[in-house]
């Protein structure tokens, strides 16, 4: 319907005294303006329908209404972005009392995200805490198993005791994800400890000893040729692993042959190979899956500065350089 149209609904619902019809032409309304990018026209339809909604008495739709507000005060731009918060925090608990956990699940992940935007990890981190808390009283699922993933990325980036705690959570998203038959995620969630560890400088097991027989035989024949020391074997198996998984788009097997491969090349000595590898697995799960999804392999080059020293891998960075990489 056109906005003349609704306008129309709306002034007979209000004469019939019909709260949640009148509610639903505003909403609709909404979405209009937002077709049209003005957020803000939209954001105040959306207000006064979770009016409406709240005084029938529906706080399942008033929840629903004002989350509808939150996301288009989300996309007016930053100096709306506290109010944005505002609406979505009572979106939540709107939600939660009338009972549409999916809406409030998707409030409270669009603050988190919000938050994560500007850098406010800690903020970031307590609403993924408030998520992950409400999912488990819902059950295993494959969300959960991924929101443990994030709750330990925003808790890595808060600093202080951050990556202990993330640590402690990406455990918990392995067992969840190992229980569920979720091997890839699985292998993921490891593959992330393990760097972790690393980058923190822990006394970690080499990367070989996290692959079993469920990632895949290429990645198991990699890490049997690391085990047995047959370095160049190694090589070529986690290069053939890593070719595999790119072709299929398999984000974890990809990382997990990238960091059997650098494993490998670091063995033989080759330092500039194993630059080359983690830099080029860095790029690559950037391009694919976005800045957060490339974190594992930075911490791998931040593990490389704990073992090898700032001044060894300078020197190899150089010598990367001038090799044309």
């Amino acid at each position: 319907m056109s906005y003349g149209e609704l306008e129309q609904v709306i002034r007979g619902c209000r004469a019939r005294g019909d709260l949640l019809g009148e509610a639903e032409a505003r909403a609709e309304k909404a979405q209009l303006h937002s077709k049209a990018e003005q957020w803000v026209e939209g954001a105040q339809e959306m207000h006064w329908a979770a009016r409406l909604a709240m005084d029938a008495g529906s706080m399942a739709l008033h929840g629903q209404y004002l989350y509808g507000k939150g996301t288009l005060l989300a996309e007016a731009g930053p100096s709306l972005r506290g109010e944005a918060l505002s609406a979505l925090r009572k979106a939540a608990a709107a939600a939660q009392v009338g009972g549409n956990m999916g809406v409030a699940h998707q409030a409270l992940r669009l603050q988190m995200e919000l938050h994560a935007e500007v850098h406010r990890w800690d903020a970031a981190a307590m609403i993924a805490q408030q998520l992950v808390k409400s999912l488990e009283g819902l059950g295993p699922s494959l969300e959960l198993i991924d929101l443990l993933r994030t709750q330990a990325l925003m808790l890595l980036r808060c600093g202080g005791d951050g990556p202990k705690r993330a640590l402690r959570v990406l455990a918990r998203s392995e067992a969840l994800a190992s229980s569920m038959g979720q091997s890839g995620r699985a292998l993921q969630a490891r593959l992330d400890a393990h760097l972790l560890a690393a980058s923190m400088a822990l006394d970690v097991p080499s990367v070989g000893e996290l692959v079993n027989n469920t990632d895949g035989p290429l990645l198991a024949a990699a890490s049997a040729a690391l085990f047995g020391e047959d370095h160049s074997g190694a090589v070529e198996a986690a290069e053939r692993a890593r070719a595999e998984a790119l072709d299929h788009g398999n984000a974890p097997r990809y990382l997990a042959a990238c960091l059997l491969l650098a494993e490998a090349h670091e063995e033989l000595g080759e330092r500039e190979a194993v630059l080359d590898v983690l830099l080029t697995c860095r790029a690559t799960l950037t391009e694919e899956r976005g800045a957060d999804a490339a974190v594992p392999a930075i911490d791998a080059l931040d593990a490389l500065r704990k073992r090898w020293g700032e001044e060894a891998v300078r020197e190899a960075l150089d010598a990367y350089g001038a090799a044309g990489g």
